[in-house]
C-alpha cells in the first residue's frame, strides 16, 4: 500500500495546482456558497485522473468560467477546465481556466 495517497489534501491547494498544471479538471457539482476565514465564495466538487477534491473559486476563476460558460452554474456539471498557479494583487492564488 502507498501511504502517500493518505497525505495529499481533501481540496484543490496552491501546491497542487502547481504540479498539476498540465492535467485537465472536470466540476462534478453545481457548487455551494461557502464562507471560509469571513470571505464567501463559491466551492465546487472537482475531480482530476478520478481523484475527488473541494475547491473555493476566486473572483479571477468565477469571471473566467462565467465569461466561457454564463453564470448559471448548474451548467458547468461536465465541464473541463485546467488550474495553474499565479499573483493575484499580489498574492499567490489558483487560477482555473476553461478547456474549450
Amino acid at each position: 500500500m502507498d501511504a502517500n495517497k493518505y497525505l495529499q489534501s481533501d481540496f484543490v491547494t496552491l501546491d497542487f495546482a502547481k504540479q498539476n498544471q498540465d492535467k485537465t479538471g472536470i466540476i462534478l457539482s453545481s457548487g455551494v456558497e461557502d464562507t471560509f476565514e469571513n470571505h464567501t465564495t463559491m466551492k465546487f466538487l472537482v475531480e482530476f485522473d478520478g481523484v475527488q477534491k473541494e475547491w473555493r473559486l476566486n473572483k479571477a476563476t468565477i469571471k473566467a468560467f462565467c465569461d466561457a460558460w454564463g453564470s448559471d452554474t448548474t451548467k458547468w456539471r461536465g465541464m473541463q477546465f485546467k488550474v495553474s498557479a499565479d499573483k493575484v494583487s499580489g498574492k499567490d492564488a489558483i487560477i482555473g481556466t476553461p478547456v474549450k
